[in-house]
């Protein structure tokens, strides 16, 4: 198809992108699933509606090397970041927009098992407000004879640039864990739970955030309560568009989660305990919140709906590997 030279330029320029992103959020009430099954990466539109009916499947943008799926790290304003690192050492990272049906896959970050052999990493997606620019960053943890080495190293990659860069400020001491792989990007922030030791025996737990505009590193504390739990059973979201943290009872076979709200950005005292999910250990993972209060989850290999209310639960219809949705 062939447009004129003066509708391209109309139609790339921000001011336009923001209005039809705006149209867009506002006009279509879709969620995008995904779901592995049968050996196959599935990924489709539904409609947020009671029956939740689908709108449109759409073809993953690349097929894994391995049995294994690819790791949504995040979304932004439409587009997504998909790793492979599920499956090991391997370094394919995607950005996706599934709208107009592109991808780019990123060059391979400096930090890999051939440059560094032994590591562990965590990754985070967004959008640099003041630059306007998406960006990826990626933290590793170099391997020693006592575990990973603190601090880690950090790559940011910018769509804009198209290359990795080394991180060259201020890199505080703190450890992750990416049992749920999970990152928030709220205000031009990526949110991870992360930790630092209070003293030999003793860590404690708090928000980590890298502010991608002046790409600064910062601390949001968490509640008392949640302080000294172990990292691995908690994870940041995003719930009604505010700062959230799920803790699970156990990351395996839990029974329980219970979501914490940061009912005003940055402040401690506005940390609110919203509700937990009381489910007798039947392997689930939480989802998502819809505008309705109801909760998606995923049951084992089930997608289903939980009313928190009536803790009534709603089968979807749609089955996958477990910890997959």
């Amino acid at each position: 198809m062939w447009v004129c030279k003066s509708w391209r330029s109309l139609i790339s320029t921000p001011s336009f992108i923001t209005s039809h992103l705006n149209h867009s959020t506002t006009t279509f009430n879709l969620i995008l699933l995904r779901h592995y099954s049968h050996h196959k990466e599935c990924f489709s539109l539904h409609f947020n509606n009671q029956t939740f009916p689908k709108f449109l499947d759409l073809k993953c943008p690349s097929s894994t090397r391995f049995k294994y799926y690819f790791r949504i790290v995040g979304s932004c304003n439409g587009l997504l970041c998909l790793t492979d690192d599920c499956s090991g050492y391997t370094n394919t990272i995607i950005l996706w927009n599934p709208s107009i049906h592109c991808s780019l896959t990123l060059h391979v970050p400096r930090v890999t098992f051939e440059s560094t052999s032994l590591f562990m990493c965590v990754h985070g997606f967004g959008l640099d407000l003041i630059k306007n620019d998406f960006k990826v960053v990626r933290i590793s943890y170099l391997g020693s004879e006592n575990g990973f080495k603190v601090p880690p190293q950090v790559e940011i990659y910018a769509l804009g640039d198209r290359s990795w860069r080394d991180f060259d400020g201020v890199v505080p001491r703190f450890g992750m864990v990416n049992y749920f792989w999970s990152q928030a990007y709220l205000n031009g922030k990526v949110h991870w739970v992360s930790y630092k030791l209070i003293d030999p025996v003793t860590r404690g737990c708090f928000v980590l955030f890298f502010y991608l505009g002046n790409e600064v590193f910062g601390e949001i504390e968490l509640p008392v309560s949640l302080v000294h739990q172990f990292p691995r059973n908690m994870l940041t979201a995003i719930v009604g568009e505010l700062l959230s943290v799920l803790q699970y009872d156990s990351p395996i076979y839990s029974k329980s989660c219970t979501v914490w709200v940061m009912k005003e950005y940055g402040v401690v005292g506005s940390w609110s305990k919203q509700y937990t999910i009381d489910l007798d250990g039947r392997l689930v993972l939480t989802l998502g919140l819809r505008k309705n209060g109801e909760m998606l989850l995923g049951m084992g290999r089930e997608l289903v709906l939980y009313d928190s209310e009536s803790q009534e639960i709603t089968n979807l219809g749609v089955r996958g590997s477990k910890d997959a949705f």
